[in-house]
């Protein structure tokens, strides 16, 4: 018997603590993997809208940075489902673009040290924020981003990944948490794919809403601040 497609949730990270706070990256050991503010609203309310969409998730999968990581473990507390299968995918990472990454476009050697040691270190450093889901979240073995990447690179590689997660997951309800520049390149690159829902800034006005003729990727949430 044929099964019906995997519904896909592409989830924005919330909001970050570097932007109510610049000096946070001055002070960090890894100033490129900001956490979230400790009174985020934007994750609630866009678990708020899934509920009243009915959606709940039977796997999550999240980008390594720790803001991914948190609005995966905040989300899921919020919807009611702490023990579903968290698992971290290299290839959902930020765009590897060093404006973006490191805020300038000639990294220097600190920069590049610094990266390359949180991607070393990952597995030890990332485990309070792991072991703070119900059910421990899991590194997979899966390929990350080179730097630098351009944007039409991680442009590909973001469809790729969602398309490989929608085929692995028929049936069920799939979340993948990344960045805002990952969760709008996965929604545009796959076309009429989907259902893509924004929540701007005032965390009740719904922006763009367009209903697509395929449910592939069935609803699609990109928070933003």
């Amino acid at each position: 018997m044929k099964s019906f497609p995997c519904g896909i949730v592409v989830m924005r990270h919330g909001h970050r603590e570097d932007s109510d706070n610049p000096l946070w990256q001055t002070k960090a050991r890894f100033p490129f993997d900001t956490p979230l503010v400790v009174n985020e609203n934007e994750i609630n309310d866009a678990a708020q809208q899934l509920k009243a969409a009915g959606r709940t998730f039977d796997v999550v999968y999240t980008s390594p940075f720790l803001r991914c990581l948190e609005t995966s473990e905040r989300l899921i507390r919020a919807l009611g489902c702490e023990r579903v299968p968290v698992f971290i995918h290299g290839g959902l990472a930020e765009v590897h673009n060093p404006k973006l990454l490191f805020k300038t476009s000639n990294p220097s050697f600190s920069h590049l040290a610094r990266y390359w040691l949180w991607r070393a270190t990952y597995k030890r450093h990332s485990r309070p924020i792991r072991q703070r889901f119900a059910i421990k979240a899991r590194i997979l073995d899966s390929s990350w981003p080179q730097v630098p990447e351009s944007e039409y690179n991680a442009t590909i590689r973001f469809r790729q990944i969602i398309m490989e997660l929608a085929a692995g997951h028929p049936g069920q309800q799939v979340c993948p948490a990344t960045t805002w520049k990952s969760a709008r390149r996965s929604n545009n690159r796959l076309g009429d794919h989907g259902l893509h829902v924004e929540i701007c800034a005032d965390r009740n006005k719904m922006l763009s809403s367009s209903a697509m003729t395929d449910i592939l990727m069935r609803f699609c949430v990109a928070c933003r601040y």
